[in-house]
């Protein structure tokens, strides 16, 4: 038996635009006029309108919920999951954290602890190099 991390939730999956062409007749639904959409982060802090959580808000960039593609695809990433079962809905939430080791973030994004590390190592290569950051020693 294998003690690899698993996320305990069904895969993501994703629905291209192309592939769906009747959504693309579907009808833009706005928010109703008396709902405020948050558009800056103290919105969503305590004090702000959006305080609450689960966010109700899917359509923000931040919340974990939905990916939407460059191209307009969509990606469900909890799709077996109503928003309220979320362990977090917003990415900044998890970042006010402070932080958290690989497995629990696998966990919050649906994801294996082993591809956590692999997205970690590629945008730590893509930072420039900086005098504070040192290799870990080799003892």
């Amino acid at each position: 038996m294998s003690n690899r991390s698993k996320s305990s939730s069904a895969p993501a999956i994703t629905y291209s635009v192309r592939s769906h062409s009747h959504w693309r007749s579907l009808p833009v639904v706005d928010y109703p006029q008396d709902v405020q959409r948050p558009s800056l982060r103290s919105d969503c802090l305590a004090g702000g309108f959006n305080q609450a959580r689960p966010c109700p808000f899917v359509s923000c960039k931040w919340h974990l919920a939905i990916d939407v593609s460059r191209k307009g695809s969509l990606k469900l990433n909890f799709p077996d999951k109503e928003l309220h079962e979320l362990q977090a809905t917003c990415t900044l939430d998890v970042a006010d954290q402070g932080p958290v080791v690989l497995s629990d973030l696998g966990l919050i994004l649906n994801m294996t602890r082993e591809r956590v590390r692999q997205i970690e190592t590629s945008a730590l290569g893509k930072l420039p190099r900086q005098p504070w950051m040192t290799e870990p020693d080799s003892d």
